[in-house]
């Protein structure tokens, strides 16, 4: 099998994956006594499916409305990063919540308590990337360009 076949297998093979969902856990790092003796659970699963369009369209927006540094030099690199996780990190924590949630209604708070306080940083990339690549956003795109191109209405010249 040549590398074109290769990519082909594992991009269908990761839609498949995609479509039926990502499942993920959030460990509890210090578990106390209730989560010792099995009351409490040790770790959350959640799960995050190909997103509807109005879910779409929430975090859509708040990814538009946020700002970022437009240049980070190696001396201001900390400080920026500092500044940045200082701003968004709620941000992205309700990015991740909606596409936990995925539904019209607002999504518990609870998912973004959880995250808050037992996801890393590592694991909020994570998250985020799954999120985008649920997004799908080469898809919505190619029928944006569709509709475009079949619109019976021509402007009149």
């Amino acid at each position: 099998m040549d590398k074109a076949e290769e990519r082909k297998v594992s991009k269908e093979a990761v839609d498949t994956v995609l479509q039926e969902g990502i499942d993920f856990f959030v460990d509890v790092d210090r578990p106390g006594y209730l989560r010792r003796v099995g009351i409490l659970p040790k770790s959350y699963k959640f799960e995050i499916y190909p997103l509807y369009l109005g879910t779409l369209a929430k975090i859509s927006k708040i990814m538009v409305d946020m700002e970022f540094a437009e240049k980070v030099t190696a001396d201001t690199f900390q400080t920026t990063g500092i500044e940045t996780m200082a701003k968004h990190t709620t941000d992205l924590l309700n990015v991740v919540a909606l596409a936990i949630h995925n539904k019209e209604s607002k999504p518990p708070k609870r998912i973004s308590k959880i995250l808050r306080k037992h996801a890393t940083p590592t694991e909020l990339l994570a998250l985020i990337t799954f999120v985008v690549t649920q997004m799908d956003v080469q898809d919505f795109m190619k029928s944006i360009i569709s509709v475009k191109g079949m619109s019976l209405i021509k402007d009149g010249s």
